[in-house]
Parts: structure tokens; C-alpha cells; sequence
């Protein structure tokens, strides 16, 4: 799962994301 935003849900969920 890849955001452009970094949002502490995607984060919980263990999601790859870009910063």
C-alpha cells in the first residue's frame, strides 16, 4: 500500500510508505 501522504493508519498498518 503505497500514499503519497504519510498518515499514522497507513503506518499502523504496516504499509509501505513514501515519504
Amino acid at each position: 500500500y503505497i500514499n503519497p501522504i504519510p498518515t499514522p493508519a497507513k503506518l499502523k498498518n504496516g504499509a509501505s510508505v513514501r515519504f
